[in-house]
């Protein structure tokens, strides 16, 4: 016995783990199957419910015809309105509790059914308002700093701020931040890159360009639709078009991302990207969506509103030419193996 007790309890966390991921939805689902069940199981009980009260329904018409004297007790005894009453309720009492027995399977899973579909929409209902009192604290919380900003140091330093901030990344396991020395190709700060242009079509003649940084507009992207819901519904499919590529190939580069998105590409990007080995968290983030709920970020609306183009932040794990040589899977300037799908 004592041996299941570990199979018991990893069964019981993952039924737990199932039901805080997706409980409601199961309580809906069951609500729902059961109250059709139980529904039909009603319908069919009823072409024989005459059956089951034929008799209760023969004693009630014989004792409204004495009560309205088509018919005669024998040797003359009066049949008194207090006497009618008494039986009359009787025999409705016994009709009552025959009708429950008869409905009694198909009844109780309709109403547990009814219940358990109240229960899960009550749940969801509750998990929505959290989840939308959540998306205004934060939206709100993150407008009143960016209007913070704005009136400190003007519209300019914050558009400035958004489109040349500048970020550390690694690829080693373990890299000391504080001496770059020790880690020389595997520390690198982003001003030192550059993105050089190379025969794809126009590119912008910026020469401080944040390699992070992809704008997904009309003027760099021929795909861009212009339709902030449509265009992030795209990118999100093209994120998770990249994710595969990363399992099934082990690496991705930056071009593979501007090429999916119909974006000018750089010689530089055929060398930054995603590796699922070294320092990386192994997930191409195009830095729009939350990956606990895959919803947009707050921010993305906003900018959106303003410039009217959608910036891609993303979350480089760096220089992967080590990583895509022993892999295989470097590019050398043809982006064919990545597939187009819009």
């Amino acid at each position: 016995m004592i041996q299941f007790i570990p199979m018991l309890k990893n069964i019981g966390y993952a039924g737990l783990k199932i039901w805080n991921s997706c409980g409601p939805e199961i309580l809906t689902g069951l609500g729902m199957a059961a109250s059709t069940v139980g529904g039909v199981m009603m319908c069919r009980d009823t072409l024989t419910v005459n059956e089951a009260i034929k008799k209760e329904n023969a004693e009630i018409d014989k004792l409204n015809a004495i009560h309205s004297g088509e018919l005669k007790l024998k040797d003359g005894v009066e049949y008194t309105e207090a006497q009618y009453r008494k039986d009359i309720t009787s025999v409705r009492m016994r009709k009552l509790r025959k009708l429950t027995y008869h409905y009694r399977k198909s009844g109780g899973l309709f109403a547990g059914g009814m219940l358990l579909t109240a229960i899960g929409t009550g749940l969801l209902r509750g998990r929505a308002l959290k989840t939308a009192g959540t998306v205004t604290a934060i939206t709100g919380a993150f407008n009143e700093y960016r209007n913070s900003v704005r009136e400190r140091y003007g519209e300019d330093a914050d558009r400035d701020i958004l489109l040349k901030a500048k970020r550390t990344f690694r690829l080693s396991d373990n890299p000391d931040p504080t001496n770059p020395e020790e880690h020389p190709n595997e520390l690198k700060q982003v001003e030192e890159l550059s993105d050089e242009i190379v025969d794809y079509g126009p590119m912008d003649e910026d020469e401080d360009v944040n390699p992070f940084l992809v704008f997904y507009s009309a003027d760099t992207c021929p795909v861009f639709r212009g339709d902030v819901f449509y265009d992030l519904a795209y990118l999100k499919g093209r994120q998770a078009e990249m994710n595969n590529l990363l399992i099934l190939k082990g690496t991705v580069t930056k071009n593979d991302v501007m090429f999916s998105i119909g974006h000018n590409l750089t010689k530089k990007g055929f060398d930054l990207g995603w590796a699922k080995v070294g320092g990386g968290d192994g997930f191409v983030d195009f830095g729009l969506f939350d990956r606990a709920t895959g919803n947009p970020k707050g921010w993305v609306f906003d900018y959106y509103k303003q410039y009217h183009c959608i910036p891609l932040d993303l979350n480089l794990d760096g220089d992967i030419r080590e990583y895509a040589e022993k892999d295989g899977n470097r590019m050398n300037g043809n982006p064919k193996h990545v597939r187009r799908t819009r």
